[in-house]
């Protein structure tokens, strides 16, 4: 959001359509097996809901194991449990998210907060807080410096899933700590 004529004004975009390339070795190994939509893997394809079952199938499937989540509550739930697969899989969703949400800060010189918003981000705030998100948010080549002064923030508000209603981004208690 930009502060525009003494209000807040959304960035709107389709982030969820740049490309999401692998960038460790075990993204390597887990990526040819995430299911392409147009021969490419889009940001959306990982770090949605569909995403997680997706991302989820990839691991099992790199590992030699079946698919075995068909909604990410699922995913969730069994991570909360100890489930290894599930486990890194919300390891992967979380650096994928990090990822994608730094290269948006950083296209947009963003110079406040990043707020996540969406269905997913308050199911998954303690494995946003401990996993690699902040890590993977803020690893961008020459410029960890001003990655490392901005904010992120989970949206918590009953409405968070419709956007359409921008206000409740202009108040801040709806907001978690900064992840």
């Amino acid at each position: 959001m930009i502060h525009a004529a003494d209000r807040w004004v959304p960035i709107l975009g389709e982030g969820g359509h740049v490309e999401l390339g692998p960038v460790s070795e075990e993204e390597y190994r887990i990526w040819p097996h995430i299911e392409r939509k147009g021969d490419r893997i889009g940001a959306e394809q990982v770090i949605s809901g569909d995403g997680m079952v997706r991302l989820a199938a990839a691991v099992a499937r790199a590992d030699g194991k079946t698919p075995q989540f068909s909604v990410a509550a699922e995913v969730v739930a069994a991570a909360r449990h100890g489930d290894e697969l599930a486990e890194k899989t919300l390891e992967l969703f979380t650096a994928a998210l990090g990822r994608i949400s730094g290269d948006m800060a950083l296209m947009t010189l963003a110079r406040g907060d990043i707020y996540l918003a969406g269905g997913i981000p308050p199911h998954i705030e303690s494995f946003l807080l401990d996993g690699p998100f902040r890590a993977s948010f803020e690893v961008k080549a020459l410029h960890e410096a001003i990655m490392k002064t901005i904010p992120t923030f989970i949206i918590k508000h009953p409405r968070n899933r419709r956007l359409k209603d921008w206000r409740a981004l202009r108040a801040r208690p709806h907001a978690s700590p900064s992840i």
